[in-house]
């Protein structure tokens, strides 16, 4: 019998779903004060590893074979990714350092606070060579100038390993790719046990960050690789298998912050989100329907637009008079009504055509 999970070439509605729940997700989690005193979302960091995971399965099924038969070279691969990810994470930056110069160093300064210096120092340098380069977290600085876009630096990092290794080697063996899942979830573990939400932003050898890209990257290579050979579930045992991975996902957002064996996060990251998106891969399931219904495909396109520009719309938002006449939680409310409807031009004004634009001025 087929394997029910689609080809290589086919699009993926509820992958697509996934970002724009995931995203709304870390959103919450970096804007909860706007709703309320307490935190709403207070695991939502892990949003970021779910998308590594998520960016593991799609990079691997659009690029590993290619790369292992030269069918892409470095040059194709590169400039299609950087399509992706820099024009919006450029565009993010500066968009972050004009509200701090115009809104928030002012208002800062009129009541005698001193504002951050963004940009300025002797250290200045440095940060706009490693920001241009989208390589701040193999340096001392693991958050750029817009904090979000620090794992936009770790996903161009770890996809050039990744064309690397395939391009030397043709393909990661399955062996490998376990080895560096378990090397760096124990490293993970040692210099944070507690929490993938990071504040190191160094250690000695090896940032921490750069191994939490790893370890999603890998798991989701592992994904793309067996994913055809998932067993044909019944409706009804897929119903029953999505219901419990939801209740089990209930139970630990309940769990979160209490006494637990390992920390709950590397439990979201090694055995949940896989499991989540594994099922989401079956396309006439419960979880599936729903991740691929026409609201959440929406918030998924403009995603990328929502994760990077909700830092920068915070500032803006929070240092604006125009947004003075709101409480909580109707302040949030109406953040989310300008944060989504800001993204969507963003994403259609400028994200898509600067993607097109950059792959066409490549070739």
């Amino acid at each position: 019998m087929p394997s029910p999970v689609k080809s290589r070439h086919e699009h993926i509605a509820s992958l697509e779903g996934w970002r724009g729940v995931v995203s709304l997700l870390v959103v919450n989690f970096h804007l909860y004060a706007l709703f309320s005193s307490q935190q709403i979302a207070a695991y939502g960091y892990l949003g970021v590893d779910f998308f590594f995971i998520l960016s593991g399965f799609i990079i691997a099924r659009r690029y590993e074979t290619a790369i292992a038969t030269r069918s892409i070279t470095f040059t194709q691969f590169a400039v299609r990714r950087l399509a992706r990810l820099y024009p919006l994470y450029i565009f993010s930056i500066a968009l972050f350092l004009y509200i701090n110069a115009t809104l928030v160093a002012p208002q800062l300064a009129a009541m005698g606070t001193k504002a951050i210096e963004y940009g300025k120092g002797p250290e200045t340098g440095w940060m706009v060579i490693v920001q241009l380069l989208m390589i701040s977290n193999i340096s001392d600085m693991a958050a750029p100038w817009n904090s979000a876009a620090w794992s936009v630096s770790v996903e161009w990092i770890v996809n050039l390993i990744f064309f690397a290794i395939i391009f030397i080697f043709r393909k990661i063996p399955t062996l490998l790719l376990g080895l560096a899942i378990i090397y760096c979830t124990i490293y993970l573990m040692i210099v944070s046990p507690d929490t993938l939400n990071l504040f190191l932003a160094t250690q000695p050898l090896f940032n921490p960050t750069i191994a939490r890209g790893i370890v999603g990257f890998s798991i989701g290579m592992l994904i793309c690789r067996y994913h055809h050979s998932f067993p044909v579930l019944t409706p009804f045992k897929l119903l029953v298998m999505e219901l419990v991975f939801m209740f089990a996902t209930w139970q630990l957002i309940v769990m979160h912050g209490k006494p637990f064996p390992i920390s709950v996060d590397y439990v979201f990251q090694l055995v949940l989100f896989p499991a989540l998106i594994i099922l989401s891969l079956y396309p006439n399931g419960l979880m599936s329907t729903l991740v691929s219904s026409w609201p959440f495909a929406f918030l998924g396109r403009i995603s990328y637009s929502l994760y990077l520009l909700h830092i920068p719309m915070v500032y803006a938002f929070q240092y604006s008079p125009y947004f003075d006449m709101y409480e909580r939680p109707v302040k949030g409310v109406v953040f989310y009504i300008v944060l989504i409807s800001f993204s969507t031009l963003v994403y259609y004004l400028f994200e898509k055509p600067a993607r097109g634009l950059v792959r066409k001025l490549s070739n």
